[in-house]
This record gives structure tokens, sequence and C-alpha cells, in this order.
């Protein structure tokens, strides 16, 4: 129950206290991770037959969320 009422205070903090550029890189970051966890599913599952591709994909998400959360912090701060 404490775990639970935690978790909604903090929702309603971030909906009431957040701007909307910072929810939108919010996004755009949750997104570049979600790309980079399926393409490692990806590759487990299929192979990694052209691995410099599925390499160079899985490092520029990983980077596109490093440098987008680099620019929240500048916004937020």
């Amino acid at each position: 129950m404490e775990f639970y009422q935690v978790c909604k205070d903090l929702a309603e903090r971030y909906k009431k206290e957040t701007t909307l550029q910072v929810k939108y890189l919010d996004v755009f970051i949750s997104f570049a991770a979600a790309t980079a966890f399926l393409q490692a599913v990806y590759c487990f599952i299929v192979g990694t037959y052209p691995f410099n591709s599925f390499l160079s994909g899985f490092i520029i998400s990983l980077g596109t969320c490093v440098l987008s959360s680099i620019a929240v912090f500048q916004l937020v701060l």
C-alpha cells in the first residue's frame, strides 16, 4: 500500500511540476531506450549476422538516450 502511494504521489508531482519541454524529452528518451532494448532482443533471437549493423544501431540508440538526458538536466537545473 505504501509503495503504491509513493508512486501515485510521484506521478502527480511529475504531471504538475514538469514543463512540457521536459515531458517531450522524456518521451523521446523512453522511445530511444525501447528501440535499443528491441534491437538487443532481436539480436538474441535472430542472431548477430550483420553484427556491425546491430552494434551501430544499438550504440546510436544508447547515445541518443545519454545526450538527451544531458539536455534534460540542462533544462531542469
